[in-house]
């Protein structure tokens, strides 16, 4: 049975959820996502209505655990929002020319697909736009398109792969300054 931990009064409160009977008790009229202690990796949706019917009449809604749950919810989006600003500034080829290009999820599959075929339906130079379609980039031969490939994924698999490091610190934070301390430098 997953456990709810947080702050009641100022104290700690340890307590124990069935989530499946929750669920069918609550109205859902404003719902709280939390993480549960001990499984980090699973969320569930409380109704504050029946949590408050499970500890007593001392929760309000916005003391103890909210404020931590919010600061929470707003950190992974901020979390969420910077791995997207990131892609959206696409990749820059070649390494210094300033040239950028698009690293949509259009242009990711596009680029993959174009990957796999360099060796034999392409013909060479291949014409491919920058993200401002300012330029037409003329790629000279498949060793060049698989680099750009290369180069685009490490830009999108570093972007998810800081973002999933961050994220789980989050999920491991227990209180606002173990959040506070984890900090997105991209």
């Amino acid at each position: 049975m997953p456990r709810l931990i947080g702050i009641l009064d100022g104290k700690i409160a340890n307590i124990a959820f069935d989530v499946d009977v929750l669920s069918e008790r609550s109205s859902l009229d404003s719902l709280l996502k939390m993480n549960f202690a001990g499984a980090h990796d699973s969320t569930a949706l409380i109704n504050d209505q029946t949590l408050r019917a499970e500890i007593g009449d001392g929760w309000d809604g916005t003391q103890g655990v909210e404020p931590f749950v919010q600061r929470h919810v707003r950190s992974l989006e901020a979390i969420n929002a910077k791995t997207r600003a990131v892609i959206s500034l696409g990749y820059e080829w070649p390494s210094g020319s300033g040239k950028r290009f698009s690293l949509s999820d259009t242009a990711q599959r596009n680029l993959a697909e174009l990957d796999k075929l360099r060796d034999s339906l392409l013909t060479y130079p291949f014409l491919i736009s920058t993200l401002d379609d300012s330029y037409v980039y003329p790629v000279p031969d498949a060793a060049t398109l698989h680099n750009m490939y290369l180069t685009a994924l490490s830009i999108v698999q570093n972007a998810y792969g800081i973002g999933n490091v961050l994220k789980s610190a989050l999920t491991m934070a227990k209180t606002n300054a173990d959040i506070d301390a984890i900090i997105d430098l991209r």
